[in-house]
């Protein structure tokens, strides 16, 4: 089939990243004759990843281009069909097999390029009935995902009842054997003493009645459960010789996480500083979790504390949650009002690194921008695009590792542009030391500076027209047609 005639030059740029950079000079090297007649003075294996792709738009109308991006496509398609087709034969349905197998495709973020490439037609009505199908495939992973954790918690929790009543028992028996003593050393000595014990006997029942008080007490009292859960130490973890060598491996884990792999990086680099100067984050949308398990797992080799924000405010929970040894902490619930102030407290003196996790960036848009003072919002639906596969990689750094050095923050941090969003200073230093952080270990980012940080504020300040007709602002042709299909555009109602 003659794929490469179905699309736009957009279109045939999406494919060649599908196909990947690496394939594409491969085929290029191994048929240098062809490859020289249509780019000349360059050699194959030297072109970057974008000169890589820009070869087959410049020359879809010629035979060597268009039939190796055919040759790959169909490949990339029969592979998209072998996966449905094994899915249907273990009993799943034609439509939640397609959806099963689109979700997990390269064409999960670009469903009308899969449509294009089928040549069928892709109705508004049809897109958006595909987008609500994967829409609640993912919602319906998330809360497998929790309820799995809820029966982990619950599993530990229970264990901890059981120690207790274990210790309660002990106790009981300890007091029982106390009290025979007692009555066998009151028989003694009444036997002993004849009629000197008037003034002894009225003492030791005393000591006899408090110690049964004590042991009523203990047997009626109710087992205090707390709302916040240790974090637990990894079996095994790589000590990392470095810090590259950590964000690498954060890196992989975000991605198993569910975050979009070329936004991995970036938020490796973003929650990495976020740790090093224990700044706390709100991470609200999809997989938000995951990331943060993902975090603690992979740069502490434990998983982290849980804070979980239910009933009536707990200052006891919340104790035990500072004198913890979880150097993570995620709290669940943030938005409690009960528990609100006490866990902005917490936050503000940054005693532990902090994420706040919220399965729903809307709600952003009741709270005040003041919030940005306390904790840095990330939306996660931006760039959480499957379910999360869990099995993180643990590690540490190694103890004689020192950290990287804090320099000033760098001047264009965008401070006017948060200004006009209505930051306040203490908002706008935070970000600023941020962004210096992640331009001082690996360059700038604009798109992730965008995504990750410019583009929440202004979603929590209600300015996103503000940020959209900005020209302090710039993004790629990609993010900002993310963020138009997404509706991530639409101005904040109120």
């Amino acid at each position: 089939m003659n794929y490469i005639e179905l699309l736009n030059d957009d279109e045939i740029l999406e494919v060649c990243r599908i196909i990947t950079a690496k394939k594409l000079r491969e085929i290029y090297t191994t048929n240098p004759r062809s490859f020289n007649k249509l780019m000349r003075g360059y050699r194959p294996d030297k072109l970057t990843d974008e000169q890589a792709f820009s070869f087959i738009v410049k020359n879809k109308e010629q035979k060597f281009a268009a039939e190796m991006f055919n040759r790959f496509t169909a490949k990339i398609m029969a592979d998209f069909a072998s996966v449905q087709r094994k899915l249907q034969d273990n009993g799943a349905s034609q439509s939640s097999a397609f959806i099963e197998t689109l979700a997990e495709s390269p064409f999960s973020g670009n469903i009308g390029l899969y449509f294009r490439l089928k040549g069928e037609e892709c109705t508004p009505e049809k897109l958006g009935a595909v987008e609500y199908a994967m829409y609640l495939r993912r919602i319906n992973g998330e809360n497998i995902h929790r309820i799995n954790t809820l029966e982990a918690e619950c599993s530990e929790l229970r264990k901890a009842a059981s120690e207790s009543e274990d210790k309660i028992s002990q106790v009981k028996s300890d007091l029982h054997g106390d009290i025979q003593k007692l009555a066998s050393a009151l028989e003694r000595f009444m036997n002993e003493s004849d009629g000197r014990l008037s003034a002894v006997i009225p003492k030791i029942e005393s000591i006899i009645s408090e110690q049964e008080s004590i042991l009523s007490s203990a047997n009626e009292a109710p087992y205090d459960e707390s709302n916040f859960t240790e974090g637990r130490a990894a079996n095994e973890c790589k000590v990392y010789a470095n810090r590259d060598e950590c964000l690498e491996a954060l890196e992989d884990s975000l991605k198993k996480a569910g975050v979009r792999n070329s936004r991995a990086k970036y938020l490796s680099l973003f929650m990495y500083s976020a740790f090093a100067r224990k700044i706390p984050l709100l991470l609200a949308g999809p997989d938000s979790s995951a990331i943060a398990e993902a975090f603690s797992l992979t740069v502490c080799a434990q998983t982290p504390g849980i804070l979980h924000c239910e009933g009536d405010f707990s200052r006891h929970s919340l104790i035990q949650c500072r004198e913890s040894k979880s150097p993570v902490v995620v709290i669940d619930g943030i938005f409690r009002h009960d528990w609100y102030p006490g866990v902005v407290d917490m936050m503000s003196r940054r005693e532990k690194f902090c994420i706040a996790v919220h399965p729903f960036a809307d709600d952003l848009k009741l709270e005040s921008p003041g919030l940005m003072d306390y904790c840095l919002p990330v939306i996660t639906a931006i760039f959480a695009e499957r379910f999360p596969e869990g099995n993180y990689r643990a590690g540490r750094m190694s103890d004689s590792l020192r950290d990287f050095v804090r320099r000033k923050p760098e001047k264009d941090t965008y401070r006017d542009f948060l200004a006009e969003l209505g930051a306040s200073p203490l908002a706008e230093n935070i970000i600023a030391e941020i962004i210096s952080d992640i331009r001082d270990m690996a360059g700038a980012d604009s798109d992730g500076e965008f995504i990750f940080i410019l583009y929440p504020a202004a979603y929590l300040c209600g300015k996103i027209n503000a940020l959209r007709e900005s020209k302090a602002v710039n993004i790629s042709t990609d993010t900002r047609r993310l963020l138009e299909r997404s509706g991530g555009f639409d101005e904040r109602p109120y």
